[in-house]
């Protein structure tokens, strides 16, 4: 078992490349992709207690490229230290059904192309983990660039420093409930 650091846009691991284990994601953010069949790129995020490299399980190759997103550390087992762990372990085997579950959720709000939701699904979990995300980090999240008035569908702007931070409600006025909007179903077990 070690411990490796990733800063904000290095890669992980790279598709096809030997696994020699599986890491848990410590904190950060991290995108994996994949390029489909028919040549399309397909993207999902591993948040904090999410896993790089789990499909070493099946295969000895890579089947994503991994990149961070953010500043990440990983916790990385061999594949044998992880089975034995997760025999061990209870608690990592829900982390996984977990993870299994965020991860389809995200793979249908993409597969229909629902920005508003992703930048919720992205936000929520970024809030709950205590992550910082730039605008930077959010338009790679999104695969492409994004404008001060799509931001303030979310009551979201961008400080000095690039960070997104949320516009502060008037006093009296209360939050939209976590998760509204059509989400509630995507993280309500998480």
């Amino acid at each position: 078992m070690r411990r490796e650091r990733f800063h904000s846009g290095e890669i992980i691991k790279i598709q096809t490349e030997p696994l020699g284990g599986i890491s848990v994601q410590l904190n950060g953010i991290s995108i994996a992709t994949i390029l489909s069949a028919d040549k399309r790129e397909i993207h999902y995020t591993v948040f904090p207690n999410g896993f790089v490299g789990l499909e070493a399980i099946l295969t000895e190759r890579a089947l994503f490229t991994y990149e961070a997103l953010t500043d990440v550390d990983l916790l990385s087992f061999s594949i044998e230290e992880f089975k034995s762990f997760l025999k061990r372990e209870s608690k990592i085997f829900i982390n996984l059904q977990r993870f299994v579950r965020s991860t389809f959720s995200e793979h249908r709000l993409r597969r229909v192309d629902d920005k508003d939701n992703l930048v919720k699904f992205l936000w929520i979990r970024a809030k709950r983990y205590g992550i910082t995300l730039s605008v930077y980090d959010l338009e790679r999240f999104l695969g492409g660039p994004v404008n001060e008035e799509f931001l303030s569908r979310f009551s979201l702007f961008v400080n000095e420093e690039g960070i997104l931070v949320e516009k502060s409600k008037p006093e009296g006025e209360t939050h939209e409930e976590e998760g509204g909007g059509g989400t509630g179903d995507v993280d309500s077990d998480l």
